[in-house]
């Protein structure tokens, strides 16, 4: 006999269970369709389709004459999906072939990198089509840039490095990295469940914004002839570097900048501008200045130059050429190292050191360069007359050479020290020109009488 009330229990329980089912599947639709709806479909999107950078040119860099001293050239770099390639052997084969790696490493590369594997890295234009013609299924490629050098490293002291990533690290590439960088855009594109592209299905492309241009008022000309010249003189003196640099006395603008090292650093650096030295007699031209600019000597008075010996306290200082006595117009032709200390002690160490903070001793110049060096020039307090003997003569201080390029400059432009600088204007990409440096008087150093006297 049916039991009508243990089937009417049961029914009851399958009705609970029914119900309950469908709470928790009504609940799992509402948290996937409603409450969760933007991560299941960002993780939808993630399956289905893909981006690809588009990678933005970095400006180039030009010389005044409009020569290239860098730029970037377009490369490729390739990939596959190893999941979806269904025929693996075919494809390490034919990969085998391009990149003259085994077959069986690329089985073993697709076994270690089942979703991603790069296949080849900056593929040039002259290779493209020999990947893009191969057949391998999953191939796709994106658009990356190298930085060329045309001129076999010269002037790459100045010109600087990028990085693999395309962004400056040293020099003018680090300079104006903000400048020449551009911005990256984005191609996304829909997948099958294989990974290979949809064809028809419409690209989503945001433009990359190319970097600016940058134009220099360096000639990579005389940059040669600058190095050929160094080279010459390092063969000659067996010194271990040297370094030029040439300025445009009317604008500040660096026309050569130069350094050399009989034995290549692997990171260049323009010891020019970041190297402290002392300046030797080159600084001579500093207490000549001085007292004529104040009328403590005139250009014919007489310096008794003691035959070549001259003692201050316990300490001795000599000239290369021995004379008995020197007009002071010729002090710094004969280059007298007791001539300059004579007239440095008659003028006093505040003066000299304030006409050494008025050629710019002791403080960066500012040139548009990394990693500027600002010298050594201690306080006038710190002074005893050996050391300001020693100082009229280039030796107790620091500088750089392009501060003692602009130092010279005042002297050869009418007595007024102008700001130095390498890059003179930057072109977008729509072609619109800025000026970025241009002719600067920083101040005035020499009156009229004194470069008279110097140049005479």
């Amino acid at each position: 006999m049916v039991d009508i009330r243990k089937i009417r229990n049961r029914g009851k329980v399958l009705i609970v269970v029914l119900s309950i089912t469908g709470i928790v599947f009504t609940a799992r639709a509402v948290q996937i369709q409603i409450i969760q709806h933007s991560k299941f479909t960002a993780y939808a999107d993630s399956q289905q389709k893909s981006a690809m950078p588009l990678k933005a040119r970095r400006g180039s860099i030009y010389d005044s004459r409009g020569k290239v001293l860098a730029y970037d050239l377009e490369v490729k770099t390739y990939t596959i999906n190893p999941k979806f390639i269904t025929a693996k052997s075919d494809a390490s084969r034919k990969l085998a072939k391009l990149t003259n790696k085994s077959s069986s490493r690329w089985l073993r590369e697709f076994r270690k990198h089942p979703g991603y594997l790069v296949v080849a890295s900056k593929v040039p234009q002259s290779r493209h089509s020999d990947f893009e013609s191969s057949g391998i299924e999953t191939l796709r490629s994106r658009v990356e840039t190298v930085r060329v050098y045309p001129y076999n490293g010269l002037g790459i002291e100045v010109i600087g490095r990028t990085n693999t990533d395309g962004v400056g690290v040293s020099g003018l590439e680090k300079q104006y990295d903000n400048l020449l960088s551009g911005i990256d855009g984005r191609s996304v594109y829909l997948r099958d469940a294989r990974g290979n592209e949809v064809a028809s299905w419409e690209q989503t492309i945001i433009e990359p914004e190319n970097g600016n241009d940058i134009h220099l008022a360096l000639d990579i000309d005389f940059q040669q002839i600058i190095a050929d010249e160094l080279s010459a003189m390092l063969d000659s003196s067996g010194s271990i570097w040297g370094t030029a640099i040439f300025i445009d006395v009317e604008t500040g603008g660096v026309l050569a900048c130069a350094t050399l090292e009989r034995e290549k650093p692997k990171f260049p650096r323009c010891r020019g501008i970041v190297d402290m030295n002392e300046p030797g007699s080159t600084a001579k031209i500093m207490p000549l200045v001085t007292v004529f600019q104040a009328g403590i000597f005139e250009p014919d008075d007489i310096i008794d130059v003691e035959g070549g010996r001259f003692n201050i306290g316990r300490r001795v200082i000599r000239d290369d050429h021995p004379r008995d006595s020197l007009r002071c117009d010729e002090v710094g032709i004969y280059s007298s190292n007791i001539g300059v200390s004579k007239m440095g002690i008659a003028a006093g160490s505040e003066l000299i050191y304030r006409t050494l903070v008025q050629f710019g001793f002791g403080t960066k110049t500012g040139i548009d360069f990394p990693g500027e060096s600002p010298g050594i020039l201690y306080r006038p307090e710190k002074w005893n007359e050996h050391l300001l003997a020693n100082i009229c003569f280039g030796y107790g201080i620091t500088v750089t050479g392009i501060q003692m390029a602009a130092a010279y400059g005042i002297i050869a432009s009418g007595g007024e020290l102008k700001k130095p600088y390498f890059a003179s204007r930057m072109t977008s990409p729509d072609g619109t020109e800025e000026i970025l440096n241009s002719k600067r008087v920083v101040r005035k150093v020499l009156n009229d009488r004194t470069l008279e006297i110097v140049d005479g």
